[in-house]
């Protein structure tokens, strides 16, 4: 069973990979929509005010996500890298309902079960409800699991975010 979630899950990244870049560091985030639903454009305007949003060309889209918290208040992502893709990882969260959310980038063996907190970072009022940070890549090749979670462990349509990470 783990065998067959771990071969879907790998071909769902590998499908996700070849689809149109997010605005996530993107060079012209003018012209970009959501690689997860195309139908939602990217907040363009609101990404030109982060700081550092454009100034790098990424390699390597690792994940990208445009939904709402799960009721349960998390949602969990499988994604892998390899050192190939970059030396440095920037994630990015938007926390569009305001709510207050908190990505959390878990190391995760080959079946995905978490194994330490590799990064994270929470969204406020006072970070206009954004997250976008730069980190060293690992030094070998692995698997994350990504986790949004609220803050006050609700979830639903009010609780919107985008997610990305990319390594560079």
């Amino acid at each position: 069973m783990k065998k067959r979630l771990f071969v879907v899950l790998a071909t769902v990244a590998a499908l996700s990979l070849a689809m149109p870049m997010s605005g996530f560091a993107k060079s012209n985030p003018a012209d970009v929509t959501s690689s997860s639903t195309q139908s939602k454009a990217f907040k363009v305007e609101k990404a030109k005010t982060i700081q550092g949003f454009g100034d790098v060309s990424a390699q390597e889209l690792i994940h990208s996500e445009n939904s709402f918290v799960e009721n349960d208040g998390e949602n969990d992502y499988y994604e892998s890298y390899s050192t190939s893709m970059g030396n440095t990882i920037r994630y990015y969260l938007l926390d569009e309902g305001n709510k207050g959310l908190t990505i959390k980038i878990y190391y995760a063996d080959e079946d995905y079960n978490t194994t330490s907190l590799y990064a994270s970072g929470s969204t406020s009022s006072s970070n206009n409800w954004t997250v976008l940070t730069e980190i060293p890549a690992p030094s070998k090749d692995t698997n994350f699991v990504v986790r949004i979670v609220s803050k006050d462990g609700s979830g639903g349509y009010e609780y919107g975010f985008q997610s990305a990470i990319r390594a560079f």
